[in-house]
C-alpha cells in the first residue's frame, strides 16, 4: 500500500515569548479553498525562538 505525499504550506507565523507559533495547511487547500483538501486535527506547532531546538525562521520579522 502506498500513500501519496501532500505538500504543506505555512499559513500563519506568530512570535510568542519563547516560541514561534507556526500554523500550516495543505498547499492544495490554500490555493483552491476546496474543503476536500483541508487538513483537520492539525494544531499550531511551537518552535523555540532561541537555544536548543531553534531551527531558524525567515518567514516573520523578529
Amino acid at each position: 500500500m502506498s500513500v501519496d505525499a501532500m505538500r504543506m504550506a505555512v499559513v500563519r507565523v506568530g512570535e510568542h515569548e519563547l516560541v514561534w507559533i507556526v500554523s500550516w495547511q495543505s498547499e492544495e487547500f490554500v490555493r483552491t479553498r476546496n474543503r476536500g483538501h483541508m487538513l483537520v486535527g492539525n494544531g499550531p506547532n511551537g518552535r523555540p525562538t532561541t537555544g536548543p531546538g531553534y531551527v531558524g525562521c525567515r518567514c516573520a520579522p523578529r
